[in-house]
Parts: structure tokens; C-alpha cells; sequence
């Protein structure tokens, strides 16, 4: 069963939905402070988002880079930029949740300073989708041909694979 069964490439922007989601579980366990639960939605969220970033980089930017020439707001490296410092979070944000201690009399001060960082991160993610849904994705619908289209989804569905 192929994850993409209209074969929109909008379609991949349902995944942030997901990700926000998966985020918001995230942050509303780490207020409780409930750790185990708060450390499990990172993880999946992580896993996702990481994956997500790969298929971007090795699919969907290669052929916007060839196709979309010059667009305003969104040359290639722009993505590429915000994807690394995504990548910069999430190697900074996963050890520190995973230093947070139940029996630490300072839990609830790091678990603040913890969602200040977060904080920053999600405004980051906000503004990458942002210029992936007014940019990224409505140029690669535009110019995609079907096959090309259907060549997108292939690539993507042996990396989810790959991905296991």
C-alpha cells in the first residue's frame, strides 16, 4: 500500500500536521512532569522529523534544485540551511531531555529552561513550513510532470522502506 495514494506531493505536508502533534504530546508530558512519556513522543517525533529531512534532502531538493531555477525566497540552500539547524536542536534537545531526573530538586527549573529551548525550536519548524508550503511544495506540484511525480513518490516509498 503506497503512503501517497493521490499522488500529490501536498500530500507530504500532512506529515508536519503529524509532527506538531506528536511535539504538542511531547511538551504537554514534559510540563507534568511526566519523563518516560515525554522522552517516548521525542523519540518518535525525532525518528519522523529526521526522516522526514532525509527524504527532503535526497529526493524532493535534488529535483527543485534541477526544475525550479530562481524563486524568490526559496533557493534550495535556504532549506538545506534550516534543516541543519533543525538538526542542531535535535542533537541538543534529546540529551538534555534525556538528563532531566525525576528525583533532581531542580526539575521543574530545568524542565523550564528545557521548553525555553524548545520554544526557539518550534518557532524555527513554524518557519520552515511556512516556506515549504507557500514555496517548496506548490513549485514541485506546478512543474512535476506524472511522471516525474510518480518518480518522486517511488524514490520516497524505497527510503521509507530503507527506512524500515
Amino acid at each position: 500500500m503506497t503512503r501517497f495514494p493521490g499522488h500529490s506531493l501536498l500530500e507530504l505536508m500532512d506529515l508536519h500536521e503529524g509532527l506538531q502533534r506528536e511535539f504538542a504530546a511531547h511538551q504537554e508530558h514534559l510540563v507534568g512532569p511526566e519523563l518516560k512519556p515525554a522522552r517516548e513522543t521525542w523519540a518518535r517525533f525525532e525518528r519522523a522529523l529526521r526522516h522526514h529531512i532525509r527524504e527532503e534532502e535526497e529526493v524532493i531538493l535534488p529535483f527543485y534544485e534541477q526544475r525550479a531555477g530562481e524563486v524568490p525566497k526559496g533557493r534550495p540552500e535556504f532549506f538545506r540551511l534550516e534543516h541543519r539547524k533543525i538538526g542542531e536542536f535535535l542533537d541538543r534537545i534529546g540529551p538534555a531531555l534525556g538528563a532531566l531526573r525525576e528525583e533532581s530538586p531542580r526539575l521543574r527549573r530545568e524542565v523550564l529552561d528545557l521548553l525555553l529551548v524548545e520554544v526557539r525550536f518550534q518557532n524555527l519548524l513554524e518557519h520552515h513550513d511556512q516556506r515549504e508550503r507557500t514555496i517548496l511544495y506548490p513549485t514541485i506540484e506546478r512543474l512535476a510532470t506524472p511522471e516525474e511525480r510518480t518518480d518522486l513518490f517511488s524514490s520516497l516509498e524505497a527510503l521509507a522502506r530503507e527506512a524500515g
